[in-house]
């Protein structure tokens, strides 16, 4: 087997024909093709493929489609896989690492499953160290992989370990996640810690400082952008880079959407007064924040709205998701009954995914884009959004087409440019949507050309070429200029 000098090491399998071109999957997908294309095919991609054969397991499998050769699956026993993903990182670990631990589902079998959790986690670094090259470099992606660099560690004291938080993180994340100690001496076994905002890494040190004094024989010292850390082993003295890159949109494909003639920008009418929401079924998004103030609009403002609502449910049968969505459900089963009865509004839901074209037409065609999320880790239909918005400004459409929730992580790029509010405070989210539609936005020529130069930093191939700067053993922080609203 032919080892290669880097590994991205993700849960899920690489997949590049995704319905959009924005999101976690597809960007990894692009560092790995940028890799290999820059660096003649030295990265492999490793994620985990539920099997039911016992003696499979463990098993590496090789993708025989040609343009997918970097593409390795290791086979895992499916009720181990299922407890590893869909119920302890979605029903222990997601919902802490949003500040929302009251959507936490714990049992008697939490122990249980945070053993399969590991098992699965040492299934996927052994198949790593068998994978990369001796001091290789390894990429981990997310929450998924916060037990492995102790494993990698183990066996390769030079490898280099970049771990990178897609989600949002909170001060006190651990503090009801088991085995909280051991999840933090993972953490300072890697090379550097990426996060999408300022806010996720004022978090994770937070986090680190109140933790600091219950880690037995280590040592450390924290600054704003780096640990260090001395011990009685090698591989536990290091110097720990403490990074800020979020993952960034392909703004080329949304400007290539924009430029097909059906994507031709019209002239809101001022009665027509028509809200979008879109995101995926999940308590993060703050879907019920949304239809609470959709219906105190409809019977308490009298205002005749039309609300879309694309609440894209999960494939995967999650606990906490289920429940969130049959909570939606009576919501909209009651707003429904108001609009029949009163005459007023007009309610359109769906569950199904979109493709990308349909999205960007959907937000060309509303007079606001709503993003309400109560924490999320950046929010890339944020950035679509904002980015259509820009265009829609550049084209004399002038209205305040954006809103963000402040738990959004786009809002801390954002905020310069667009109304934020905060979507747990329903009379604040309530002013923020009547302030948008009485109002007409106004940006000055400085201001759109500032919220271009935003929304071109935040881009895809701008957190590529971080993650690539990471392998020379050299990373770059990302600054943000802060641009003002003049």
């Amino acid at each position: 087997m032919l080892r290669r000098k880097t590994l991205v090491l993700y849960h899920r399998g690489y997949n590049p024909e995704n319905k959009s071109p924005n999101g976690i999957l597809p960007a990894v997908c692009k560092l790995v093709e940028t890799v290999n294309r820059e660096r003649q095919g030295s990265c492999y991609w490793l994620s985990a493929k539920p099997k039911c054969s016992q003696k499979d397991s463990s098993l590496l499998e090789f993708d025989t489609n040609p343009d997918h050769s970097s593409n390795v699956l290791v086979s895992v026993n499916p009720d181990d896989y299922s407890a590893f993903y869909y119920q302890y990182s979605k029903n222990v670990i997601w919902p802490c690492l949003h500040g929302l631990s009251h959507f936490q589902i714990k049992n008697e079998e939490t122990s249980s499953l945070l053993k399969r959790f590991k098992k699965v986690s040492n299934v996927l670094a052994n198949a790593a160290l068998h994978l990369v090259e001796e001091g290789g470099i390894v990429f981990l992606e997310d929450y998924q992989c916060w037990y492995m660099p102790s494993i990698l560690r183990e066996r390769d004291t030079k490898l280099n370990l970049h771990l990178f938080f897609h989600t949002s993180f909170v001060a006190d994340t651990l503090d009801r996640i088991p085995d909280s100690l051991k999840i933090i001496e993972n953490f300072l076994l890697c090379d550097t810690l990426s996060f999408q905002t300022q806010s996720d890494l004022e978090a994770f040190i937070s986090c680190i400082q109140s933790y600091s004094t219950h880690l037995t024989g280590l040592d450390i010292e924290i600054y704003s952008k780096r640990i260090y850390v001395s011990g009685i082993k090698e591989e536990h003295s290091r110097v720990i880079d403490l990074l800020i890159h979020p993952v960034g949109i392909q703004t080329e494909v949304i400007q290539k959407t924009l430029d097909e003639p059906q994507a031709e920008v019209l002239p809101i009418k001022s009665n027509s007064k028509k809200l979008l929401c879109i995101g995926r079924m999940d308590y993060t998004k703050g879907f019920k924040e949304t239809l609470k103030v959709y219906k105190h609009l409809l019977l308490n403002e009298g205002l005749d709205l039309q609300l879309e609502l694309v609440a894209v449910k999960p494939n995967s049968k999650i606990t906490a998701y289920d429940f969130y969505q049959e909570e939606v459900f009576e919501l909209v089963t009651e707003i429904e009954e108001i609009i029949r009865k009163h005459k007023i509004g007009k309610l359109i839901y769906r569950s199904k995914p979109l493709f990308f074209e349909a999205v960007v037409a959907k937000v060309l065609k509303s007079d606001m884009i709503v993003v309400p999320s109560v924490k999320d880790g950046l929010n890339l239909f944020a950035l679509e959004a904002a980015y259509i918005a820009l265009h829609k400004f550049n084209q004399g459409i002038l209205h305040n087409s954006l809103i963000l929730g402040k738990g959004t992580g786009a809002s801390d790029y954002l905020e310069p440019f667009f109304t934020c509010f905060d979507a747990q405070n329903v009379e604040c989210f309530t002013q923020a949507v009547q302030n948008g539609f009485e109002k007409k936005a106004h940006m000055s020529k400085k201001r759109l050309i500032n919220l271009n130069r935003a929304l071109n930093k935040l881009s895809l191939h701008n957190w590529i070429q971080h993650r690539l700067s990471l392998a020379t053993k050299k990373p770059k922080n990302w600054d943000f200029e802060t641009y003002g609203n003049n």
